[in-house]
């Protein structure tokens, strides 16, 4: 699960998780499963700032916390190496 606080929330700034649409108020919480897909859509001109806490899902035994954490770990590093590879191969153009 994923929290976000809406801590600067522009004009036309709005998120869909599956075929739900909301949008972020100032100062309150939107909690969404993102093991849905979902997407933001941010159509103004300015920031939006938000404050993102992941958290375990309930229907997820806390024995399996320790495990599914370390393949989390292991898929960020994969996505900073292939950003990191395709930053280098842009600048080399």
């Amino acid at each position: 699960l994923t929290c976000h606080l809406g801590l600067r929330i522009p004009e036309g700034v709005s998120i869909k998780v599956g075929s739900e649409s909301r949008e972020w108020e100032e100062g309150k919480c939107l909690i969404f499963d993102d093991s849905y897909l979902h997407e933001v859509k941010h159509t103004g001109s300015e920031e939006r700032i938000v404050l993102l806490v992941n958290m375990w899902h309930p229907a997820i035994d806390s024995s399996r916390w320790r495990e599914y954490a370390k393949q989390a770990n292991i898929a960020r590093q994969s996505r900073e190496d292939l950003q990191m590879y395709f930053n280098q191969k842009s600048s080399r153009r």
